[in-house]
This record gives C-alpha cells, sequence and structure tokens, in this order.
C-alpha cells in the first residue's frame, strides 16, 4: 500500500516528495523494536567490552562510539595488522585530548579468530563483559570466488568464538550481521 502510493507520486513527477516521505518504518515487514537507549549505554560504562573487526568500516565506527561511553577497557581485535594499529593510535590521540577517556584501557589484540586456542586464550584473559563481533568477509563477490574463505571465517571462526565466550564467561555477545538471508542467493547469504 505504502509503495504503491509512492509510486503514484512516480508517475506524476513528484520524485522530490517521494523521498522525503519514505521513513525507514515504511519499508520494515515488522514492528519497529524501540531500543532505550540510557539502560543500554549505561551497561556498558565500567565493563570490559572487546570489538571484533576492529579495524573493518563497522567495527572502526563502534569503537570509536563505545570509547565515550567509557569501558574499564575496551580491546580492539583484529587481523589487519596496519588497521588495528591505526585504530589504536586513534583512540590513543582521542584520549590524549579528552581527560575523561583517559581511564579507558585500550589494548589491541592481534588474532586470526579461526585460531580458537588463541582466541579462547585471550578470552579467559581478558575475561570480557562484552563482545562485539564485527569481524567478517564481507565482499559478495569475493566469497562467491572463494567460498571455503567465507564459511571458515563467517561461520566456523563465528561458532568457535562463541563457544570460547561462553567459556569464558562473557556476559552479552553481540553479532553484527549485514547480510539478510531469507533466500539466500549467494554463499554469503547462506
Amino acid at each position: 500500500r505504502i509503495l504503491t502510493s509512492r509510486l503514484n507520486l512516480l508517475e506524476e513527477g513528484k520524485t522530490r516528495r517521494l523521498f522525503d516521505e519514505i521513513k525507514p518504518e515504511d519499508l520494515l515487514r515488522r514492528t519497529r523494536v524501540q531500543t532505550n537507549l540510557k539502560v543500554v549505554l549505561h551497561q556498558l560504562t565500567g565493563k570490559r567490552v572487546w570489538v571484533t573487526g576492529a579495524a573493518g568500516s563497522i567495527g572502526s565506527e563502534l569503537v570509536r562510539q563505545l570509547l565515550h561511553l567509557r569501558p574499564a577497557a575496551l580491546t580492539l581485535v583484529d587481523f589487519n595488522e596496519n588497521g588495528l594499529y591505526l585504530m589504536a593510535r586513534e583512540l590513543e590521540q582521542v584520549q590524549s585530548r579528552a581527560e575523561r577517556l583517559r581511564s579507558v584501557v585500550v589494548r589491541e589484540r592481534f588474532i586470526d579468530l579461526k585460531h580458537a586456542g588463541r582466541v579462547e586464550a585471550a578470552l579467559r584473559e581478558d575475561r570480557p563483559d562484552y563482545v562485539f563481533h564485527a569481524a567478517a568477509h564481507k565482499h559478495v563477490g569475493m566469497m562467491e570466488s572463494h567460498p571455503h574463505n567465507a564459511v571458515e571465517n563467517n561461520v566456523f571462526a563465528l561458532k568457535s568464538l562463541l563457544q570460547s565466550a561462553a567459556a569464558a564467561g562473557v556476559m552479552r555477545f553481540v553479532n553484527i550481521s549485514t547480510d539478510k538471508a531469507s533466500d539466500p542467493v549467494s554463499v554469503m547469504g547462506a
């Protein structure tokens, strides 16, 4: 119904109005979930937080925002050596300019998540309260050409990380995914 009325505007040449009126709720096929951000943000203050894929597009933005919530420790986990180094240096600069953020212990963990033993040992040592898992191969075309890499990294490494996190007593595990796999047509969707 909503889409039909929008298409009628297109036919009338009123494209600007079409896009101005579209809200995210119009595209959802479910009730919008309301999150009480104050409660969520307060839960992270003073906690130990791990972010996998911390040097990636989603993970890097996540760690930038998490730093301002002042967790006790913020651990950047990635296997991209240069990206991890640069992300840690960026957070150091932010901390040097904001005294209230200097108490946050920021550390890097240069770990390939496919190495379960190393991941398990690091989780036992760090004992994070929260794990935000943003590490994944994301280029659909590349993964179509190399499906074994997609499965090893995006499925088996995730499963192993979940098991290790549970064994280490992680309170909350948040898996971040941008894929919708209701009718998968690609390796990534599957």
